[in-house]
């Protein structure tokens, strides 16, 4: 049996559907500037999503010690 992150997470009693969609999109964003070779764009929307991912992991590990 395999168990994803997300699939602990939510055995925990933790919801990891609440989290939001903008890191998704920042993802794509980012892509989309590096596909078309504007890289200061894209390393710009790059920082942005790793600070989308580093807020969602800290929030992550506040729920886990409560």
């Amino acid at each position: 049996m395999v168990y994803y992150a997300f699939d602990l997470l939510h055995l925990d009693g933790l919801d990891t559907l609440a989290a939001p969609l903008i890191g998704k999109l920042a993802l794509i964003k980012h892509q989309r500037y590096a596909h078309a070779h504007q890289f200061k764009r894209a390393n710009r929307s790059l920082r942005k999503l790793k600070t989308y991912l580093g807020r969602v992991i800290r929030d992550i590990e506040r729920r886990l010690r409560e």
